[in-house]
């Protein structure tokens, strides 16, 4: 039971609350059940926080559990205000179409690569059970609001749904009655979900607690049956930050959003501090390997053995092998300054290593350009004064190669089998 160990940490706390939870949580996953989560459409890509929420999915379905994703195009024009002090901004209907057919695409696609490259490469003869992907507006499109709130809404406590967040927003900025009620469809969600498909369990980061709980508490009320609630712990920077999609510099899912090289250096770049609690948190691998792999970390002298290891393994998840290909191959020529490896990088993955650096057209005769004469077209330099001074002292490079002389002749090789060369003041200025 790899998922459920207390050395994952990938559990911060359960509905009902109380008991010992990871003794509660075993018994409670001894046989398979059905158990969901849900991301509701507020934007055209989850991100890495919803990421640890989704490998919980998988890792239970590993497990020979039935597992759910539900995309809230629904609730995503409601708002949860989880979490937020201000009142999220209204998304119509067809924005939130567009969101969920992104999302789901999205979903589909770590789904398939964990079978692809965790599951199927490990030599394992067993399938996997069939996940499921649902939208709430398969049961909110044609629901009368009236019926609705007589047989859902009196079931629901006023008390139980006064949060943190919600206390917070009354006495400060105010609330909305449309966010104060996404609590009521949530709980709806869970039940319309027990009941066709048979979901006892929910999962949900631990901002979700009294979203969960009424769910958990409606239920009950209805149908006299136990469900249960387990909470994934909040992902945050070293100083305490949520990793989110509100936050600046969101490390998004989708490649149209940040590309696998963004994607595989936010893991790269991981603390020593930080990346042992993401490898328990994130990987497939078993408790003993994921030891045995720390306990090398301790003694290799190569750097960042165990960002390599989580980037690696997180880029395949939510980019397949050619994500993975191309974000190392980005990787080696932003940091190794390999030029073979510069030669096949394509437009797109120049970008990305030389982020905010400027381009220039240029049109190159072999044998008749100088260096100063590139350095100047190219603007790397105010004037030729400054151009003169760094090039005589050493200070600039074409394609990583230091130029010696600032009436070097440029020749066919200095142009790169793609077309590019790279031209850099120093070692952190490039054009």
């Amino acid at each position: 039971m790899v998922f459920v160990t207390d050395s994952r940490e990938a559990i911060a706390d359960t509905e009902p609350i109380g008991g010992q939870r990871q003794t509660f949580v075993s018994k409670l996953l001894s046989y398979p059940r059905t158990i969901y989560a849900g991301f509701d459409a507020t934007a055209d890509s989850l991100h890495v926080g919803n990421l640890l929420v989704l490998i919980s999915l998988l890792q239970l379905q590993r497990l020979g559990h039935r597992v759910i994703v539900l995309i809230g195009d629904s609730t995503a024009r409601i708002g949860d205000p989880s979490g937020k002090s201000e009142e999220r901004p209204l998304i119509e209907k067809e924005l939130a179409d567009k969101y969920a057919n992104s999302i789901e695409k999205s979903v589909k696609r770590i789904f398939e690569n964990h079978k692809k490259y965790f599951w199927k490469t490990k030599g394992r003869n067993e399938t996997l059970e069939e996940y499921i992907i649902c939208r709430n507006s398969e049961w909110y499109s044609d629901k009368n609001i009236i019926d609705f709130m007589s047989k859902i809404g009196r079931y629901l406590r006023v008390t139980t749904m006064m949060g943190k967040t919600i206390r917070d927003r009354l006495d400060t900025t105010g609330l909305c009655f449309s966010e104060f009620s996404y609590q009521m469809f949530q709980s709806y969600d869970w039940l319309y979900l027990y009941q066709k498909y048979g979901a006892e369990f929910q999962i949900g980061g631990i901002d979700q607690t009294v979203n969960i709980h009424n769910g958990h508490d409606l239920i009950r009320r209805l149908t006299d049956k136990q469900t249960f609630g387990l909470f994934m712990p909040i992902l945050t920077d070293e100083n305490g930050k949520k990793f989110g999609k509100s936050e600046e510099k969101a490390i998004y899912l989708n490649d149209d959003k940040i590309s696998p090289f963004g994607f595989y250096q936010f893991f790269h770049q991981l603390t020593d501090r930080q990346v042992y609690d993401f490898l328990k948190m994130f990987s497939f691998r078993s408790d003993a390997e994921i030891e045995q792999i720390y306990q090398k970390s301790l003694r290799t002298q190569k750097p960042w053995y165990l960002q390599e290891i989580v980037a690696e393994e997180m880029t395949l998840l939510v980019h397949g092998e050619a994500g993975l290909s191309s974000a190392k191959r980005t990787t080696d020529a932003l940091f190794k300054r390999d030029v073979e490896v510069l030669a096949r990088l394509n437009e797109s993955e120049i970008n990305d290593v030389f982020e905010g650096a400027p381009m220039s057209t240029l049109i190159f005769n072999p044998d008749e350009m100088t260096a100063i004469e590139l350095a100047i077209k190219a603007h790397c330099f105010t004037n030729e004064f400054e151009a003169l001074r760094v090039i005589k002292g050493g200070g600039f490079y074409i394609n990583y190669s230091k130029v010696l002389s600032p009436q070097q002749i440029l020749t066919q090789t200095d142009i790169l089998a793609n077309s590019i060369t790279l031209v850099s003041v120093g070692k952190r200025k490039h054009h």
